[in-house]
């Protein structure tokens, strides 16, 4: 697909960094084409949120690691599509907490620039602090976040993260760093994965992020860090660069940042929690998506269904399927009455119902446009039964997109 045909009807535009947290994306994220012809080559979902509406977004992987890399992936990104959200989803390292740990997901409220540095003979590393907070639509979409966790229930289960969590050990060679962090990070670690929470689900944190062009795996380096910004919880190496290139002069991109925790600081864990971070947080994005952080495009409007999607002769036929074989003449009768059309121009006497269904499916293919409320009345009944017609409406609406 030329890059023309969506640029400014892309919903939410993912950046991953690393293969692994670019194949767990598109995991949750199925591709259904290449966008080309801009600056980068795209890949394209569409992400159905409800029986007729859907999201338009793409996923862009950055070449290589660091903030340069992701300033430039988001600009090409920008131009190519002007989305209206930008997404960052892979893995970050973090510092012990009892709130969160290995696996779980940190999606940051504000973010912290530490790749200013001042490097002065015989005194410590001194840092000129930069970043902030995440654009307000995004601030006001995860301070609610937690009011969400009923709609957001089964996102962390092993179905959905595609692997069960990996195993750690607490032996004391695992540690490294001053002997305080050690024990703090110890102490932690086993509150997580003892007893009751040996083997519990990811959870999600809203918090702070650190973002440099280092990666992070220093005590001495994050000690350091946390005397500027005590409530720094994790630590990666893009946001910084995406962020920059999301304040435009005409307008700044809302950034919704995800990252599954792979590392916590001061403790060496097994290769596996890569594997498992790189899934979790690609599982909680797909959730995320599902609660609609910012409004659905209005029916035919742009990157949505139009009417030539409805009113295609695959949908006519499959509406005809659904009068034929899922009503009865009284369901006729009720469709008339909600559509005001006039139930003897529809139900004939001595006619039969196949007759009828085709007349109700003409009554609508003849008003140009109008086919598509039928689609959605068909869709909602045909979901609420259970009945197979219903995948085959999704696909085929999907298919014709």
């Amino acid at each position: 697909m030329d890059v023309r045909a969506v640029h400014g009807k892309v919903d939410f535009a993912i950046i991953t960094v690393r293969e692994d947290e670019d194949r767990a994306v598109l995991q949750h994220f199925p591709v259904h084409d290449q966008v080309v012809g801009g600056r980068r080559r795209h890949s394209l979902c569409r992400v159905q949120v409800t029986p007729t509406q859907s999201y338009l977004v793409t996923v862009t992987r950055c070449v290589e690691q660091g903030p340069g890399e992701g300033q430039q992936t988001a600009q090409m990104t920008i131009d190519d599509l002007d989305p209206r959200w930008l997404m960052v989803v892979g893995i970050a390292g973090a510092v012990p907490s009892d709130d969160f740990t290995l696996g779980d997901v940190v999606a940051p409220i504000r973010m912290q620039y530490f790749c200013v540095m001042a490097d002065i003979e015989g005194a410590p590393d001194q840092y000129a602090m930069a970043g902030g907070p995440m654009h307000v639509e995004v601030q006001d979409f995860l301070a609610n976040l937690p009011a969400c966790d009923a709609s957001l229930q089964g996102w962390n289960d092993v179905r959905h993260i595609g692997m069960t969590r990996p195993d750690i050990s607490l032996h004391s060679t695992s540690f490294y760093g001053d002997t305080d962090w050690q024990r703090a990070a110890r102490a932690t670690l086993t509150r997580h994965f003892t007893g009751d929470n040996a083997r519990r689900a990811p959870r999600y944190v809203v918090g702070c992020i650190a973002s440099s062009n280092r990666l992070v795996k220093s005590v001495s380096t994050i000690r350091a860090w946390l005397q500027y910004a005590r409530h720094v919880q994790a630590v990666e190496m893009e946001l910084a660069g995406i962020y920059r290139a999301a304040r435009q002069r005409h307008r700044e991109y809302p950034i919704l940042a995800i990252r599954g925790i792979s590392d916590i600081i001061g403790f060496k864990r097994d290769d596996q929690w890569t594997a498992y971070a790189c899934r979790s947080a690609a599982a909680f994005a797909r959730a995320v998506i599902g609660l609609q952080p910012i409004p659905l495009r209005p029916i035919g409007g742009d990157g949505q269904p139009g009417h030539a999607q409805y009113d295609c002769p695959e949908i006519i036929d499959l509406l005809f399927r659904y009068l034929e074989d899922a009503c009865d003449d009284g369901k006729l009768a009720q469709i008339c009455l909600t559509f005001h059309i006039n139930t003897g121009n529809i139900v004939i006497p001595g006619q039969s119902h196949t007759r009828h269904a085709a007349n109700l499916v003409g009554h609508f293919h003849r008003r140009h446009g109008t086919v598509k409320a039928l689609v959605e009345y068909a869709l909602q009944d045909l979901q609420e039964r259970e009945h197979p017609l219903y995948a085959m409406f999704r696909e085929t609406l999907s298919a014709n997109a």
